[in-house]
């Protein structure tokens, strides 16, 4: 059995898209998915499965969907895929807080990496590394024009972020549940 993590896009920020976090255990157990687990409010599931199909991520979106009632995109991560992550940071000289990491669903189009590479102004840092995208800003993400063109990437690929904290928290506790 592996551990994998879906990454909700967009759910509980700044009171909209309200998801109430225990209401995804029940969705996801209902798909045959064991040992169900979320993590803090931003739509982080942990969940057990032998093997996923290419569909398992259309399949969660159209089971959060008739259940809560509007579109949520989902992006999957096997615990292999998320130590992969963590172990290629890219920016071990950001300190504590670490990068963001923006989940794609799929590699990104040229027309999103040329979007991406225009958007990022010094000192940011931008780095591709297969699915993830890496974002090194210094200044936060608030005044951002890197962090405002991932935030306003299309739904295809799907996209969702996570700051570095929440991103090797969920490795932790995958490694956890794994034994």
């Amino acid at each position: 059995m592996t551990g994998y993590v879906a990454l909700l896009r967009g759910v509980n920020l700044a009171g909209r898209n309200l998801v109430s976090m225990a209401s995804l255990p029940p969705i996801f157990g209902a798909l045959g998915y064991r040992e169900v687990a979320t993590f803090i409010a931003s739509g982080n599931v942990l969940f057990a499965a032998d093997a996923l199909d290419d569909d398992a991520a259309t399949t969660i979106e159209s089971a959060l969907e008739a259940t809560i009632g509007r579109p949520i995109g989902v992006v999957l991560r096997s615990r292999d895929e998320l130590g992969a992550c963590v172990t290629h940071n890219p920016y071990p000289h950001a300190g504590p807080k670490g990068p963001y990491v923006t989940f794609l669903a799929d590699h990104p189009s040229a027309r999103t990496v040329d979007r991406l590479t225009k958007a990022r102004q010094d000192p940011e840092e931008l780095t591709i590394n297969g699915r993830d995208v890496y974002l090194h800003l210094p200044a936060g993400a608030g005044r951002s024009k890197l962090a405002t063109a991932v935030a306003g990437l299309p739904d295809d690929p799907r996209a969702t972020t996570r700051n570095w904290n929440t991103v090797t928290k969920l490795l932790d506790l995958c490694a956890k549940r794994d034994g």
